[in-house]
């Protein structure tokens, strides 16, 4: 299952997630997670140029270590002219001291609607051409946004919210149209940017607080922790051929390989969806509140 994880590297750039009491990882320890990453069977970095210097890191890297060579998944800045995107690939491949961007995501679908179709659609054929980018995508949020893009044969990756209550009540048989579609499907927010490890009584949402209670419930009714039943939930689906994580230090990197190696059983599996959110709104990082 390692090798379905995709590692984040916002926590590698910049003071990142709700629950991040560490705050950006130094230099050093970047280095050693990422060495530990690509030893350790993950192939995928995800990553963006608003990531602080996540991206220099990144090539830093890959020049240390040119044996090394992660498949790197970058994102158009928000609001980008198209036209010249091929610059900005270039700075891309120039920094991260890679050959090629394995996938270019949009960083949302409105970013995605508001360009030419026609002309993003030259740019990225004379770009997948040249061997400059693989793959292109588009994160998403809800699933309206899913439905629209199932349709959508410029858009090869989707990029899509999935964990213990954003689970399978929510996103339902989309998943399986997006994989009949031809889309590989990638999922983001496993942890929900460390929201399920907070105390209950912090989140000020009285349906999310209480469902984080049951979650707690269930972790002590099998005897496991957050951490294993929140990765192994997402690595359970079939339909989701890779999972983002972050990390906020080598030690949490190692725990989570280390969870990835085993498997939830269909009774726990059950017992996670039994979870049903009533307005999937509250579990939107952008409308939380939190004391």
């Amino acid at each position: 299952m390692i090798g379905k994880l995709i590692l984040g590297t916002a926590q590698i750039g910049m003071n990142y997630g709700v629950n991040n009491r560490l705050g950006k990882i130094n230099y050093t320890e970047s280095v050693e997670i990422l060495n530990f990453a690509y030893q350790s069977g993950i192939e995928f970095l995800d990553t963006a140029p608003v990531y602080g210097d996540a991206q220099k890191v990144i090539g830093d890297f890959h020049r240390l270590n040119p044996a090394f060579k992660f498949k790197v998944i970058s994102k158009i800045p928000k609001g980008f002219n198209i036209f010249k995107i091929e610059s900005l690939i270039e700075n891309f491949l120039s920094e991260m001291n890679i050959d090629e961007v394995e996938i270019l995501h949009f960083h949302s679908i409105d970013d995605f609607i508001k360009v030419d179709l026609e002309e993003l659609k030259i740019i990225i054929n004379r770009l997948k051409l040249t061997g400059k980018v693989k793959y292109l995508g588009v994160s998403i949020y809800d699933n309206s946004e899913i439905i629209n893009l199932i349709s959508e044969k410029l858009i090869d990756i989707v990029q899509l919210p999935f964990n213990l209550l954003d689970n399978i009540n929510i996103r339902g048989d989309l998943l399986e149209q997006l994989k009949s579609s031809e889309k590989t499907i990638h999922s983001r927010s496993v942890f929900l940017q460390g929201l399920f490890f907070m105390e209950s009584s912090a989140v000020i949402d009285t349906e999310v607080r209480s469902y984080i209670l049951a979650l707690n419930y269930i972790c002590k009714k099998n005897n496991l922790s957050m951490e294993e039943l929140a990765l192994q939930y997402c690595l359970s689906q079939n339909n989701i051929d890779n999972i983002l994580i972050g990390v906020d230090s080598l030690t949490q990197l190692k725990r989570n390989i280390s969870i990835s190696n085993k498997k939830l059983s269909k009774e726990v599996i059950n017992q996670v969806e039994t979870l049903i959110i009533s307005n999937p709104a509250s579990i939107n990082p952008s409308v939380w509140k939190i004391i």
